[in-house]
């Protein structure tokens, strides 16, 4: 390490330990300076906040009314359609190791005779937001010293200076595209895939929970209110192209579509737009997500349930990331409900950590194994 590094390092450390004792401080002189008689009133303030709060839940589930499937899920099409989603996953992987990678599946590691009667009609790209840091350093820290016994002078004059900038830190942002999906056909069946998380930005944008309006891209009709992070993908970066390649379909056919995590909130969204945009195809619509996040509110997980109703969702029990964002939101940046879309069938394996509990691979060896049993949502009445 370098000396101007290793003392930005040392001070930055010093920096963020200062700052967390702080935060730390400020919480215990908060707690002990309260009055007895109010920390006691708080206390059961919040336990009747909290069975309020699992009674609003509660009735969040309860009135949600999906349509029951005409369609039996099939255990062997959700062995073809996860493995889509790991053929998704290393599509990613290839395209951001090999600039000049053009998407073709057939190039992949898992790619097999089950898709050897398929065609590959298209792989949709999105722009991924990369964001670097680095210090922003206007002028030199180290001025020339005609001293050379002047080292420790000039290490405390360096280090004092960086503390003075130790807050600038400038992070360049810039896009690149990469493959989130595919589509495939044959004479029996298409299947339309995105891949799940791969990002540190993928991630902190599944968490985010803020709502927008769902207007149906034809009629201008409103079918409740969705995770606007999802609706940006969707509409801006993948429903045209989406739609043109649908198109193309043999509409008497199935048409799959199928995504894990991310890809499975993308896939979601993706066949209603696939629904409201080509009405001639909506009954071939057939969707399995797995790991999938939770994307709507009540209305619209209605509204997707009349339109697709032969939908499939697949969690791991263990896996937490299903559960995000939580059914209810209630705080000063924003109010919004969540709803799960699909019959759900559900298994277990549990591996002590939540990312392994999640990664696609967990999922294709339950599928394969058929450990999936189909499960009813506790407190939801089906239609």
């Amino acid at each position: 390490m370098s000396l101007g590094a290793g003392i930005v390092a040392r001070v930055s450390d010093e920096y963020s330990r200062d700052r967390n004792f702080n935060f730390q401080r400020q919480a215990i002189v908060d707690a002990i300076t309260d009055e007895p008689d109010h920390i006691i009133d708080k206390a059961y303030n919040l336990e009747a906040d909290w069975d309020t709060e699992v009674a609003q839940r509660q009735e969040i589930l309860a009135a949600t009314k999906l349509k029951y499937p005409t369609i039996d899920y099939d255990r062997e099409m959700s062995k073809w359609m996860i493995q889509s989603c790991k053929l998704g996953v290393q599509q990613y992987k290839t395209g951001r190791s090999n600039p000049k990678y053009d998407g073709a599946l057939t190039l992949l590691p898992d790619y097999n005779a089950n898709f050897h009667n398929y065609r590959q009609l298209a792989s949709f790209e999105i722009e991924e937001e990369i964001i670097e840091n680095y210090w922003q350093l206007k002028e030199s820290i180290f001025a020339e010293d005609n001293d050379s016994n002047s080292m420790q002078k000039t290490l405390h004059d360096a280090e004092s200076r960086i503390r003075e900038i130790v807050q600038r830190i400038v992070q360049r942002r810039h896009r690149i595209p990469v493959f989130v999906g595919f589509a495939i056909a044959s004479d029996v069946g298409n299947i339309i895939a995105f891949r799940g998380t791969q990002t540190q930005i993928e991630w902190w944008r599944n968490l985010q929970a803020t709502q927008k309006d769902y207007v149906d891209p034809v009629t201008g009709k409103q079918y409740g209110r969705v995770h606007q992070g999802y609706l940006k993908i969707v509409r801006e970066q993948i429903s045209s192209a989406l739609v043109e390649v649908v198109r193309q379909l043999d509409p008497t056919i199935p048409c799959y579509i199928t995504g894990h995590s991310l890809g499975g909130a993308v896939a979601t969204l993706s066949a209603i737009e696939i629904a409201l945009n080509i009405p001639e195809i909506r009954e071939q619509i057939q969707l399995y997500t797995y790991a999938a996040l939770i994307i709507g509110d009540r209305a619209f997980a209605e509204a997707h349930s009349r339109l697709i109703p032969n939908s499939y969702r697949i969690v791991n029990l263990s896996d937490s990331v299903p559960l995000v964002p939580p059914i209810k939101i209630e705080n000063k940046f924003t109010t919004a409900n969540y709803a799960h879309v699909g019959q759900k069938w559900s298994f277990t394996a549990q591996f002590g950590d939540v990312l392994l509990n999640h990664v696609v691979d967990t999922y294709r060896m339950a599928i394969e194994a058929q450990q999936e049993m189909m499960q009813e949502e506790p407190f939801r009445r089906m239609m």
